[in-house]
C-alpha cells in the first residue's frame, strides 16, 4: 500500500498505470475540513453525502442523505458532518442544528455503515479559511480576548496536519479505535491570544467570565473554556510527523 501525505498526489511519484483507487465516502464534504480532506484524495473515486440534490461535479459525486443506499462500496468513511460551534451565539435555534448535524448524522452514518456488504475500518482546527478562531478574534477593534485567569487548555490542530493525519490513520493498518486529532502543543487559553495577538499586530485582553457570557452566550461560552489538554498519544506513538506542532508556525503559514 503507497501512503501519500501534505497533498503530493500518487501521480507525482508513480507512473499513472501504478496508482491505485480507494472508493471514499465523506459527509461534510463541503465544509472547512471536508473540501481541504477531497483535495488531498486526488486519486480516489469521491462520494459526498449532501442535503442538496445528487449529482455529478468535477469529478465528484454528489449522494442526496435519501439516497445512500445506492451507496454499494466504501472503502473509507469520513464523517465531517457537524454545525459549526463557534460561528454565532447560540439560539434554540443553533442548538438544534448542532444536535441535528452531530448526532443525528452520525446515528444515520453509522447505519448506512452497518448495511455495507463489506463495512470499512472507521477512524479545536486553525485554518485561514475558518476554524474556531474567527468566534473569537475581534477584527474591528483589533482585539483578541481571554477569559478569566486565561489558565483553560486549549487543543488545537492546523487543517493541513489534520488532513494528512486522516490521511496517515487510512494508510496504518495498525491503528485502530479513537485517535486524538490535535497537536503535540496543548496551550493555555491566555498564551493563544497572546500568540494570535503578536501574529496578528492587535492586543489582547483579560474578559471577566460574565462578561464572555453575555458576548458569546453562556452555553457556547462554556464549551469554548472547558477546554481539555488532550495528547496524541497514537499519532505520536506512529511517527506522524506533524509539520505545524506549533502554533507560530501554524499562524506564520496563514499569512501565506
Amino acid at each position: 500500500m503507497y501512503l501519500f501525505f501534505k497533498n503530493i498526489s500518487c501521480k507525482d511519484l508513480f507512473k499513472e498505470d501504478d496508482c491505485f483507487s480507494m472508493d471514499v465516502v465523506v459527509t461534510g464534504g463541503t465544509g472547512l475540513l471536508g473540501s481541504e480532506f477531497i483535495r488531498s484524495r486526488k486519486n480516489d473515486s469521491i462520494s459526498v453525502i449532501t442535503r442538496g440534490e445528487s449529482r455529478i461535479s468535477d469529478g465528484i459525486r454528489y449522494i442526496n442523505w435519501s439516497q445512500l443506499d445506492e451507496i454499494k462500496k466504501a472503502d473509507i468513511v469520513v464523517n465531517f458532518a457537524g454545525f459549526p460551534i463557534a460561528s454565532r451565539k447560540w439560539n434554540p435555534e443553533i442548538k438544534k442544528g448542532i444536535y441535528e448535524s452531530r448526532v443525528s448524522a452520525t446515528g444515520r452514518i453509522a447505519s448506512f455503515i452497518m448495511g455495507l456488504k463489506n463495512p470499512p475500518r472507521t477512524s479545536s482546527v486553525i485554518s485561514p479559511s475558518g476554524g474556531f478562531l474567527p468566534g473569537i478574534v475581534q477584527k474591528r477593534i483589533h482585539m483578541v480576548p481571554y477569559f478569566g485567569n486565561g489558565m483553560q487548555w486549549v487543543s488545537w490542530i492546523y487543517i493541513s496536519d489534520y488532513v494528512s493525519a486522516m490521511n496517515f490513520i487510512i494508510g496504518d493498518e495498525k491503528i485502530d479505535g479513537p485517535v486524538n486529532m490535535c497537536s503535540p502543543e496543548a496551550l493555555h487559553f491566555k498564551d493563544l491570544s497572546r500568540k494570535v495577538a503578536e501574529s496578528s499586530g492587535y492586543f489582547t485582553t483579560k474578559i471577566p467570565e460574565k462578561l464572555g457570557e453575555i458576548i458569546l452566550g453562556r452555553e457556547m461560552f462554556h464549551e469554548i473554556i472547558n477546554g481539555q489538554k488532550v495528547i496524541p498519544k497514537k499519532l505520536v506513538q506512529e511517527k506522524f510527523e506533524f509539520r505545524f506542532a506549533r502554533i507560530e508556525d501554524a499562524l506564520a503559514d496563514m499569512k501565506k
